[in-house]
C-alpha cells in the first residue's frame, strides 16, 4: 500500500467532523463551536467561522459554496457562505424540535425533520420561504429519494395506518403523484449465504488474517495494534469467529451491520452483526468472496471514490486496506485509534478520524 501520513496536518475535531466539499477545493473542520475551512492542497485555514453553540453536525451543499451546522438538542442550524463570509443565515424549528437536516441537490434548499416525524420542513435560502410536508414515514434521510435530474423528490408518508410514496416537483413543492404502497417482488440476481465456515469452494477466493507479529511480541494473546500483521492465509475449513452478543439486547435480530458497494458497483463489501471482527468482501460479477479476519471489531468501511480500494477500520492505530491486488495494514506513526474516515473526491488522500483528532492521509491512486 502505497500511503504516506502528512505528519504535520492532525488538527482537532468533533466526533469525527470533518469533510471535504464536493469539488474537493476545501475541508472543512469543527472543533467546539469553531468552523475552520481549509484549502485541501495546503491545509491552510482560507476561512473560519464561529457558531453559536457546540457543532454537533456539518454538511456541504453539492455545488462546494455554502456549509450548513447544526445542535441538533438546541435545533439551531446555519449556513455559511464560503465565498460572501459575511453572509449567513440561521434556521430554527422552534417548538416542533430536530431531528435532522441535509441539504437538497440544487443547493437552494435545506431540509429539516421536526421531532416525532411532525414533518419535513423544507426552507427556500433564496425566497426565505418554508414549505411543509407532513406525516411522514421516517426521521431517516434515506427516505428522501430525488430523480437523477433532481426535478423530483420521493418521500414515504403515513396516514391512517396506510404508506403512500408521494412524489413532489422541486420546481415549486406540490405534489405530482402518489403511490400506494403494498408489496414489491424482486427477482433476484445472485444470492450471498454468509457461512460460518470458509471452505475450499472457489480457488479464488483469498483470506487474510491478522496475527501476532511474532518478531516483535513474545505473548501473542496480548499482542497490541501494532505488534500485529496482516497475512494471507491458506488452509480450510477456517471458523469464523462469533462475537458476544450485547446483553442488555435480547428481542432484536441479528443483521447485516455494515452494507457498502464500491463506486464501480462489482464489489460489496459486509458486516454482519454476529461476526463483528469479520469482513466479507464479494464481487457479485464473478461470485467469489474475499475475507478480512481481524482482531478488533469493525467499526467502519470505506470505499476510495475512484478506485474499488476500501478502507477497514477497528478502533485501533492500524488502517487496513483491500484492492483487488491484495490487502495489507499500515500502522499510524501518530499511535491514534481510527474509528472513521473520509475520502478526497479525487481519491488521492483520505482524512483519518479519531475520538478528537483527524489526519491527513495521502495515498497513490492505483486500482
Amino acid at each position: 500500500m502505497a500511503t504516506n501520513v502528512n505528519v504535520d496536518k492532525v488538527f482537532r475535531v468533533n466526533n469525527s467532523l470533518c469533510h471535504f466539499s464536493r469539488n474537493g477545493a476545501y475541508l472543512a473542520i469543527a472543533f467546539q463551536a469553531n468552523l475552520l475551512i481549509k484549502d485541501a492542497k495546503t491545509f491552510d485555514t482560507c476561512r473560519s467561522f464561529v457558531f453559536m453553540d457546540m457543532i454537533q453536525y456539518m454538511e456541504w451543499s453539492s455545488n462546494s459554496e455554502y456549509i450548513l451546522c447544526a445542535n441538533i438538542k438546541r435545533t439551531i442550524v446555519q449556513v455559511y457562505s464560503i465565498h460572501y463570509p459575511q453572509w449567513k443565515c440561521k434556521l430554527t424549528e422552534g417548538s416542533a424540535g430536530l431531528q435532522g437536516v441535509t441539504w437538497s441537490p440544487d443547493s437552494k434548499h435545506i431540509f429539516t425533520i421536526a421531532d416525532f416525524n411532525i414533518q419535513l420542513s423544507i426552507w427556500n435560502l433564496e425566497e426565505q420561504t418554508v414549505s411543509y410536508i407532513q406525516n411522514i414515514k421516517s426521521s431517516s434521510f434515506d427516505k428522501l429519494h430525488f430523480s437523477p435530474n433532481g426535478e423530483k423528490l420521493a418521500v414515504i408518508v403515513t396516514e391512517v395506518d396506510q404508506d403512500t410514496v408521494e412524489i413532489y416537483k422541486t420546481q415549486n413543492w406540490k405534489i405530482s403523484r402518489v403511490v400506494l404502497l403494498n408489496h414489491i417482488t424482486w427477482q433476484p440476481l445472485s444470492k450471498l449465504y454468509m457461512d460460518p465456515v470458509i471452505r475450499e469452494c472457489n480457488y479464488l477466493t483469498k483470506v487474510y488474517k491478522e496475527y501476532a507479529d511474532s518478531e516483535k511480541v513474545s505473548n501473542k494473546r496480548f499482542a497490541s495494534c501494532e505488534e500485529r500483521v496482516l497475512r494471507e492465509i491458506h488452509e480450510r475449513p477456517i471458523c469464523i469467529e462469533i462475537g458476544k452478543k450485547d446483553d442488555n439486547d435480547n428481542f432484536s435480530i441479528a443483521k447485516v451491520k455494515l452494507f457498502e458497494f464500491s463506486t464501480c458497483g462489482q464489489y460489496l463489501a459486509l458486516k454482519h452483526e454476529l461476526y463483528p471482527t469479520t469482513l466479507w468482501i464479494w464481487d457479485i460479477c464473478t461470485d467469489y468472496l474475499d475475507y478480512l479476519l481481524l482482531e478488533n471489531p469493525i467499526t467502519a468501511i470505506k470505499w476510495s471514490p475512484v478506485h474499488p480500494r476500501l478502507f477497514v477500520l477497528s478502533e485501533c492505530t492500524r488502517v487496513y486496506e483491500w484492492t483487488r491486488k491484495g490487502a495489507s495494514s499500515v500502522p499510524l506513526s501518530k499511535n491514534m485509534s481510527i474509528i472513521d474516515a473520509y475520502w478526497h473526491p479525487s481519491g488521492e488522500k483520505v482524512a483519518l478520524c479519531g475520538y478528537n483528532k483527524v489526519m491527513i492521509y495521502e495515498t497513490m491512486n492505483t486500482s
